[in-house]
């Protein structure tokens, strides 16, 4: 067998008889063929093909173990090959081996001469398993589309760019009463009532500019025209290799009335790495390397074998030596072990190996040499890890929101949370931590809930001022702030105190601090990003939480102020909703009107006015959900025992939180003593108006008696003159 050389390019073997043993023992397969029969193929493809041995398909058509899928692809191929002399890039075809099984298979090929005739040499792999790999990954992604279409929270799925909606789950058509396709292809502003699309279309960029998890809170119009409003979870993320913004929205609006605030925080990280060239060492039977191809100083960054020529083939390993090492004697004796271990390259960097070791025969079959044929799997380490720890990120998470909303007090809440940091197996986090908020006193941190903390150092970080200790100069400067030992900015220590070291990240509200999570590390712990951005993302639910407790807190404290104005009031406080039903009922209304608030609420406001003022009561009710307020109504009504009742009216209207009239409050008071005295000072009045008009008609026909005696005087005086 002939092999082509390449000039200024050493061998990898330093022989034919290496290239040989390279060739046969190459976990790829390398065929040669002649005018489409097969002139040469090594032991991996023979093994692909189903052969026992190489020899057994020499002279066979490579046509016949084609596929007829892709017959017509490999004829053009081969035409470029033979008449064209171009070398074909890597695809993937299907072949079929002697015992009639399909084979996946990676394949490329280039022009050759072998023999001294044209030739064409292909080099192919069997990705079978890859194939079967790439299945189990559609399975994964059909879990998630499950898991997207059944979340009982609305997601849409965004285009950074555009803001377009590219799609949604069942749970996005029922919050706004549309259909899938109605949404799909819509702006994200359209989402929100018209008036207020400019402020979202900012909040949409705010939350594409952030690129991390935010939690917000906005209004949604649905197609009825009803506001609702949500808290939204949106994060920046990637869904195959298309980059989306995603918001999670959860319909608030119940809790928005009595004054909640619930922010979550979502997000799913997927990878895949191809793994790159293969490297390929020659090493002597003492382990000592003897020479390495290209691709093995490419990835280890070597200018040239002669850097590791005489060194120890395990030099560099730093995990998994000892599987190395009883690989290397195994291939000794003959045989063929495969191992994955990690070695760090010259540069210092880590790469994870996928190697096989196997024997360099002599002529005789005995074993002169090993040969190590290793694959760089790095980044597919780096991506199962890192696929883990988010899917472990984002199960804590899950599991910190579900505590998050149990009927439970926020110290309760605080301690679950600490004690499932701390419990975190794939953390370098030690059983040890805190939370500390800050409360009514101003810059002091309170310590509120604890994990592992000697009593000791628990009264002296009861509370503790900004910039004092590691907790407070992470309030302080409202930045993560990370030690490994104990240093000089340690304020607060504790005789035999033992070495560590600490990640504080301060919970913030935009430029507010609402507190700080303090965990332990190990004393020398290595700084980790990852580490970090976890914390991070525990800080930010946090904030949510805190938020919501406290207005929680402050609400029933409200709600008790207010309910101890009404039931003392000296004043009847009645409200009802906008048909007219009462649902607030005071005790003073039920001293006026003889109805307990038991058989009151529920019932229309009608069944204290009188047939005659049902209608006047109907127009106050239009006027008031029209939002106007009447004053110094005087009315007569009825109460329990239909007997009337005359008051003093104020109604005004009951808004919801958009400012719409969604009922009336009516203030009224008993002015049976008012009307009473109004009555006598009315019969008062009639009775000088009688009085008045007796006394003027007497001084009338006085005057008229007047002017009477004075006629019949001049008459007498007319009859007294002599004649």
């Amino acid at each position: 067998m002939a092999l082509h050389k390449h000039k200024n390019e050493k061998g990898v073997g330093g022989s034919e008889e290496q290239f040989r043993q390279i060739v046969e023992q190459s976990s790829d397969a390398i065929s040669i063929s002649i005018e489409g029969k097969i002139a040469f193929i090594n032991n991996t493809g023979a093994k692909i093909l189903g052969a026992k041995n190489p020899e057994s398909l020499i002279g066979r058509e490579i046509m016949d173990f084609l596929h007829p899928d892709y017959r017509e692809i490999v004829e053009n191929r081969l035409q470029k090959i033979r008449v064209q002399g171009l070398n074909v890039n890597r695809i993937e075809e299907k072949f079929v081996r002697l015992d009639g099984m399909a084979v996946d298979v990676e394949i490329a090929a280039t022009p050759f001469i072998y023999k001294g005739k044209p030739a064409v040499q292909s080099i192919f792999r069997d990705i079978t398993e890859r194939k079967k790999a790439e299945e189990v990954m559609h399975e994964s992604e059909e879990k998630f589309r499950l898991a997207f279409e059944n979340a009982k929270d609305a997601i849409f799925w965004a285009d950074p760019k555009t803001g377009l909606i590219v799609n949604c789950n069942k749970e996005a058509e029922n919050l706004l009463e549309r259909k899938r396709d109605e949404i799909v292809g819509q702006s994200q502003a359209t989402l929100h009532p018209p008036k207020k699309a400019e402020n979202y279309i900012k909040m949409f960029q705010s939350h594409l500019n952030q690129g991390r998890v935010v939690d917000d809170e906005a209004e949604v119009v649905t197609k009825s025209g009803r506001i609702i409003t949500v808290s939204i979870t949106a994060s920046v993320t990637s869904i195959g290799n298309k980059q989306l913004i995603q918001g999670i929205f959860r319909d608030i609006t119940e809790r928005k009335k009595a004054g909640e605030a619930l922010r979550e925080s979502e997000g799913n990280l997927r990878s895949i790495i191809e793994s790159s060239s293969d490297c390929i060492c020659h090493i002597s039977l003492d382990g000592k390397f003897l020479s390495m191809n290209s691709a093995g100083r490419r990835l280890n960054e070597l200018d040239s074998d002669d850097e590791m020529i005489g060194e120890s083939c395990t030099v560099g390993v730093v995990e998994n030596i000892e599987s190395v090492d009883a690989g290397l004697k195994r291939a000794a004796l003959g045989g063929m072990v495969s191992v994955q271990y990690k070695s760090v390259n010259k540069k210092g960097r880590d790469i994870w190996w996928d190697s096989k070791i196997t024997p360099v025969r002599d002529a005789q079959g005995g074993v002169k040499s090993i040969l190590r044929i290793s694959r760089d799997i790095t980044e597919k380490k780096k991506a199962e890890d890192e696929i883990r720890r988010s899917s472990q990120i984002q199960l804590v998470l899950n599991k910190l929101l579900q505590i998050s909303l149990e009927d439970i007090s926020l110290d309760e809440m605080l301690q679950c949370f600490i004690e499932q940091i701390t419990s975190i197996s794939w953390l370098s986090f030690e059983a040890k931590g805190s939370i500390s908020l800050v409360e009514s006193e101003p810059d002091m941190l309170v310590l509120k809930a604890q994990r592992g903390l000697p009593k000791s150092l628990q009264k002296i970080c009861a509370k503790v001022p900004f910039g004092r200790c590691i907790c407070g100069r992470a309030a302080l400067s409202r930045e993560v702030l990370f030690v490994n030992c104990l240093d000089e900015r340690h304020d607060n220590t504790y005789d035999d105190i033992p070495p560590h070291g600490h990640y504080c990240v301060p919970i913030l509200s935009g430029s507010v601090v609402l507190g700080v999570i303090n965990t332990y590390v190990r004393a020398g712990h290595v700084r980790d990003p990852r580490e970090e951005e976890f914390l991070y993302a525990v800080a930010n639910t946090l904030v949510g939480i805190i938020k919501r407790k406290k207005a929680e807190a402050e609400i029933r404290n409200s709600r008790e102020f207010l309910n101890n104005i009404i039931e003392n009031s000296g004043d009847a406080i009645i409200a009802t909703d906008q048909d007219g039903k009462v649902t607030l009922w005071s005790k003073r209304a039920e001293k006026l009107y003889g109805y307990s608030s038991k058989d009151a609420v529920g019932k229309n406001i009608n069944i204290l006015y009188p047939d005659e003022h049902k209608e006047e009561r109907a127009q106050w009710q239009k006027s008031i959900l029209a939002g106007k307020t009447l004053s110094d109504l005087r009315t007569r009504i009825y109460n329990s025992s239909s007997e009337p009742v005359d008051i003093n009216l104020t109604l005004s209207p009951l808004h919801d939180s958009a400012g719409t009239p969604i009922g009336t409050v009516g203030v009224s008071r008993d002015i049976a003593d008012t009307v009473e005295s109004e009555r006598r000072v009315q019969q008062k009045i009639e009775e000088l108006e009688k009085w008045q008009r007796l006394t003027v008609g007497r001084e009338i026909r006085m005057s008229e008696l007047k002017k009477e005696m004075e006629g019949l005087r001049e008459r007498l005086a007319k009859y007294e003159k002599p004649g």
